[in-house]
């Protein structure tokens, strides 16, 4: 029988996995994470790696935003919920780390658990129901507005997700994205991205503080 991980254990596998990917120290994801409003130090960021820490979307949202700046890389929300087997989300819902990559992404998952109890072999019996499920999705709040690069900038520059994809269509006729896409270029690296994405941050930044937005 396959044992769940709790959700927290994920989150911090991941920030370990991306933070020695990329050759980052614990002090060096905490400094960033207080310019993002974290009031983290490096222990805090340690604790979160062992999953002791209780992710929250706020959190998990300004965690992305930390990562990305310190990796110089694209980090997402699907990079923190990378898993090949089953995440306990609560007492009574199960889901592999695939579907909730899917889910935070904004595609339904092809699989969901409701665990209502174990059969005698220890396997969960689950139960399915439309209006659980639903009620479920709003409750952990995982559906998103937007794209997970607007909303990572925005919280960036701390402004609404709606306000950010006005001011992109203001700057250059067209949203963050594809702005970005378009300056790195076809087949660009993730890196090269990145960069660009700081640039148009700090064009809409100036923009802001001359507050002819």
């Amino acid at each position: 029988m396959e044992t769940p991980v709790p959700l927290a254990k994920v989150v911090g596998q991941n920030v370990l996995r991306l933070r020695t990917t990329y050759g980052a120290t614990t002090d060096e994801i905490a400094t960033a994470a207080r310019r993002f409003g974290l009031k983290w130090t490096d222990s805090r960021v340690s604790a979160l790696e062992k999953g002791k820490v209780s992710p929250t979307l706020p959190m998990l949202i300004a965690l992305c935003v930390t990562l990305s700046e310190v990796t110089q890389a694209e980090v997402g929300l699907g990079d923190l919920f990378q898993y090949d087997g089953l995440v306990q989300l609560t007492e009574r819902i199960e889901l592999s780390g695939a579907d909730i990559v899917r889910l935070v992404q904004g595609t339904p998952a092809d699989r969901r658990r409701n665990v209502v109890g174990h059969d005698a072999g220890g396997r969960p019996i689950v139960e399915l129901t439309h209006d659980e499920f639903e009620r479920n999705l709003r409750d952990m709040a995982f559906r998103q507005a937007g794209g997970e690069a607007e909303l990572r900038a925005a919280a960036s520059l701390n402004i609404s997700p709606k306000r950010f994809g006005e001011l992109a269509q203001k700057l250059w006729g067209r949203s963050f994205s594809a702005e970005r896409n378009f300056r790195a270029g076809e087949g660009s690296s993730a890196q090269k991205r990145g960069r660009v994405a700081r640039t148009l941050k700090s064009e809409m930044r100036e923009r802001l503080i001359r507050g002819d937005n």
